[in-house]
């Protein structure tokens, strides 16, 4: 009696440790379908950890994020989302104890591109599989990873995007090898600066302090302040947008007092149009000049515009905007034109006259 009852123990306990050992060893596996049921390949995700600085506050924006993709293949290209639902592998992420909380975002690809999924849970260790059931549908909010460009220059990474102009970017790198063997964490990406974009929506970053044994993947990411406002999942976006005006130049003419604007564009870009914003500060109010848009012919310009509504003693920033040009960024500019003092002040003095 006393016997069959320690066998139970013990048996309880192998199997327990080898629960708890598979964990470890790397096969703790949360799953779930998506609602509206996307088709497979249609979908991204991106995941991370709400942990804690040792201080008691979460790390926002996170240390690390993951995500499943063709870059970090060690998986298999569909092992992100699939016709069966998604899978995260949580143990490739670094975390602090049972129970934290794990946060992802769906994001629809291509012609679903702007559909968004979002999904919490705790991270069960106890468990070698979770099933979540079905991750509800969100609101169509846009979510788009800023489109990213990266480039190896003079034994350094210089990643370029186009996002937000004057807006502050993360920039994440994995290095997590994409062979057979290799370390199977799903594209395990961590924080390794920030950079904000210029007046353009551009932005760069160098990184010269990755392992040159392995290749590196960056991702640029916006999140806002709560904890749920990452913008963008890695993989739906597409080429980096270019400036496609060019010879910008806006010059006060004194002799009749306007400000004329001239500038070229890029041929072969589809664009249609220009409009001309001022404003008389860099970060305030834009105001549209123009009642009609420009026409973009003959292609390439030059194209002009004469401002003659200016004030006395002014600083004016001019931008252009561009209608159409799917490739090209929105606005270019600003130029930056100082208005002289003109006609005065003048003073009149009366003499008094006393007897």
């Amino acid at each position: 009696m006393h016997k069959k009852y320690y066998v139970s123990i013990v048996l309880t306990l192998i199997l327990t440790l080898i629960v708890v050992m598979s964990v470890l060893a790397g096969t703790t596996r949360d799953r779930g379908t998506l609602e509206t049921k996307p088709p497979a390949g249609k979908v991204n995700w991106t995941a991370w950890l709400l942990v804690s600085d040792g201080q008691g506050e979460v790390v926002h924006p996170p240390y690390e994020i993951m995500t499943e993709d063709s870059f970090n293949a060690a998986q298999g290209p569909g092992g992100g989302y699939t016709d069966e639902g998604w899978q995260i592998q949580v143990e490739n992420m670094r975390r602090e104890t049972a129970g934290i909380e794990v946060d992802m975002m769906f994001c629809g690809l291509d012609d679903l591109a702007g559909k968004n999924w979002w999904h919490t849970f705790e991270w069960d260790i106890s468990e070698s599989t979770t099933d979540h059931s079905e991750v509800p549908f969100r609101e169509e909010t846009s979510f788009t990873a800023p489109p990213m460009d990266v480039e190896f220059v003079d034994d350094a990474y210089i990643v370029r995007f186009s996002g937000e102009a004057d807006t502050k970017y993360y920039v994440y790198r994995s290095q997590n090898p994409a062979a057979e063997g290799a370390n199977r964490s799903n594209g395990r990406y961590t924080r390794i600066g920030a950079v904000t974009t210029d007046s353009q929506g551009i932005g760069e970053y160098q990184d010269d302090d990755f392992n040159s044994d392995f290749p590196a993947w960056y991702m640029v990411m916006y999140f806002a302040e709560t904890f749920d406002g990452l913008h963008g999942c890695h993989g739906e976006t597409g080429p980096l947008l270019k400036q496609c005006v060019f010879d910008f130049v806006a010059e006060y003419k004194a002799d009749t007092n306007v400000v004329e604007l001239t500038w070229k564009a890029e041929t072969g870009e589809g664009i249609t149009g220009f409009n001309v914003y001022r404003s008389e500060s860099k970060t305030g109010t834009r105001e549209k000049l123009n009642d009609a848009p420009i026409d973009a012919t003959p292609p390439g310009g030059p194209f002009a515009f004469t401002d003659d509504n200016l004030g006395n003693a002014k600083t004016y920033y001019y931008w252009i905007e561009i209608i159409g040009g799917a490739s090209c960024l929105e606005m270019a500019g600003p130029v930056l034109v100082e208005i002289p003092q003109v006609g005065g002040p003048y003073y009149y003095y009366i003499p008094l006259v006393t007897r």
